[in-house]
């Protein structure tokens, strides 16, 4: 069978690139409980079967008491798309006010969500479906209750999980602490710089 590593080729890609995005972030008691999630559209082809979509978080939960979720924009069209969906459309959320949550969702679109990074290196808690894009991060070793809240490809069970978690202390103390010990693996850049190096070296 064929084997492959797929190489950071681009910062965007390695979480010691992305840490000054949570510069601002504050401890995770002093956030709101809101369930947070801004975003593009993208990920209109994919497998609902086997992927999240986007569109059915919107959908579902774009009024909702307990959310703040919505598009920032609708680039991507196809035949499912109507003018309605562009009533889900909400205000750019920047990271700074993202990280005022205690809880932002992660979903693919096309390829990999680009704000996972961030949330795990921050105080907030990621609430994703299970991921099927894996990037160097590796990020399908990401155990659901221990580095993230899951949640179902139809996000049916959102509200459900996150009632989980909201008043157990113990639980997200110990997701807040997992997650950061995970992705503290890729901090160091010249060790990152160094395993691609002979990465590529060994291939060649």
């Amino acid at each position: 069978s064929l084997k492959s590593v797929l190489i950071p080729l681009e910062k965007l890609y390695m979480p010691c690139y992305v840490l000054n995005s949570i510069e601002k972030d504050i401890p995770f008691a002093k956030k709101n409980n809101i369930i947070v999630w801004r975003g593009t559209n993208s990920g209109v082809n994919v497998n609902n079967k086997t992927r999240a979509s986007r569109l059915t978080l919107v959908e579902k939960y774009y009024n909702h008491h307990l959310c703040d979720i919505g598009f920032t924009d609708m680039r991507y069209k196809n035949n499912t798309y109507n003018n309605n969906h562009d009533n889900y459309i909400k205000k750019t959320l920047s990271i700074d006010h993202q990280l005022k949550s205690k809880f932002i969702i992660s979903v693919e679109g096309n390829d990999f969500s680009t704000n996972l990074l961030w949330i795990l290196l921050s105080n907030s808690i990621p609430i994703c479906p299970l991921h099927v894009i894996e990037t160097w991060t590796m990020e399908t070793l990401l155990e659901p209750w221990v580095h993230y809240i899951p949640v179902k490809n139809d996000f049916s069970d959102l509200i459900v999980n996150y009632n989980r978690i909201i008043n157990n202390s113990k639980l997200h103390d110990s997701i807040l602490f997992n997650k950061k010990l995970f992705i503290a693996n890729f901090l160091d850049r010249n060790k990152e710089m160094h395993i691609i190096n002979k990465t590529i070296e060994t291939y060649f």
